[in-house]
């Protein structure tokens, strides 16, 4: 869910606003938290809450999809490897205050 939610925050802060996204997630649980609305867990539902009002403040409408792991495109990006067509976007975005105490970009 914070992979989605600082991949909003990037695309934004580099000027996108008014469209629809659509994620690919090799994790079930956001798939099906973000298509609900809602979670089980706490901390899931604090990020899916600051990602839905964030989302509202820059007209984003948000879809998503689950993908195996073995098909999923963002895989490296996950783990620090970014494409070399991904450095048109201003990274990074500005860290949201809610998860500077959770993880610090480097």
């Amino acid at each position: 869910m914070v992979a989605i939610d600082l991949g909003v925050r990037a695309l934004v802060h580099s000027g996108l606003h008014n469209v629809h996204l659509h994620f690919y997630s090799d994790n079930q649980g956001v798939v099906g938290a973000l298509r609900a609305g809602r979670s089980r867990s706490l901390a899931q539902n604090d990020v899916l809450r600051q990602l839905s009002s964030f989302a509202l403040d820059h007209d984003i409408w948000i879809s998503v999809s689950w993908v195996s792991s073995a098909n999923n495109l963002s895989d490296s990006i996950s783990r620090g490897v970014f494409p070399s067509h991904l450095s048109r976007f201003k990274f990074p975005p500005p860290l949201p205050s809610y998860l500077k105490g959770l993880l610090s970009l480097v």
